[in-house]
């Protein structure tokens, strides 16, 4: 990617905001997007709904962008300048792009596999309906997402005046792939139940890595207590 071919000018001050911005999306987009999968993939209530599937598929496409995409824009904005050469030059918008499709392709799966209505409706056609709700709701996120920087980028296009716009669009993109999991767990119980039990598992793990350190610990302990009167005597 040759920057110097770019004529567009950001100022100091709005780079080092994108950096920082594509940094903190980096890093709570890998943890919210990560502990989503692996909270679904543990739930057997969720794993039995349709919806379930395209809402993973939407987490590893957000968890790729965020692993890949985002540092290297944090870097490219610190840097100003493209420093990775020209395959990742050619990868990046391939992922960037790569991932709005999947986003909207989802979208679409989600509202076509939505049940029909019926007089007798399950327990598991209400679930589905709240998760398709829940998918609108991310639908209309992503969009304002997005919509800022398709705005700017049509009135303002050519021989940018207000670059700090751009950049202000371009961030609220890249938060795209991280709002997902807040939405997931602010707007739907059988998700937070989800989340819930994913850490209470972690958390019992952890408890349990500390109590057998701290029984092996004991007992080196008591064994070296038992070990001084026999070395005193001597």
């Amino acid at each position: 990617m040759n920057l110097t071919e770019v004529t567009v000018k950001y100022p100091r001050g709005a780079t080092i905001f994108a950096a920082c911005c594509a940094s903190i999306f980096c890093v709570l987009g890998v943890i919210g997007n990560l502990v989503t999968i692996l909270a679904l993939t543990r739930c057997p209530k969720l794993r039995i709904h349709a919806t379930t599937a395209f809402v993973l598929s939407l987490c590893i496409s957000d968890l790729i962008f965020c692993l890949v995409n985002l540092p290297l824009t944090a870097s490219r904005y610190i840097n100003e300048a493209w420093t990775f050469g020209d395959a990742l030059c050619q990868l990046f918008p391939v992922l960037f792009y790569g991932n709005v499709a999947v986003s909207v392709l989802n979208m679409v799966a989600i509202t076509l596999n939505r049940p029909l209505p019926d007089k007798r409706i399950t327990k598991r056609e209400k679930d589905d309906r709240r998760l398709t709700k829940l998918m609108a709701i991310i639908f209309i996120c992503i969009l304002l997402c997005f919509l800022p920087l398709m705005i700017v980028n049509v009135f303002d296009d050519n021989d940018p005046k207000y670059p700090v716009l751009h950049i202000l669009a371009s961030v609220l993109t890249w938060a795209s792939s991280v709002i997902n999991p807040f939405i997931y767990a602010a707007s739907n119980r059988q998700y937070r139940s989800a989340y819930s039990k994913l850490f209470r598992i972690v958390k019992s793990s952890v408890a349990f890595s500390d109590s057998k350190q701290g029984s092996r610990a004991s007992k080196e302990k008591i064994g070296s207590v038992t070990l001084k009167p026999s070395g005193a005597s001597s």
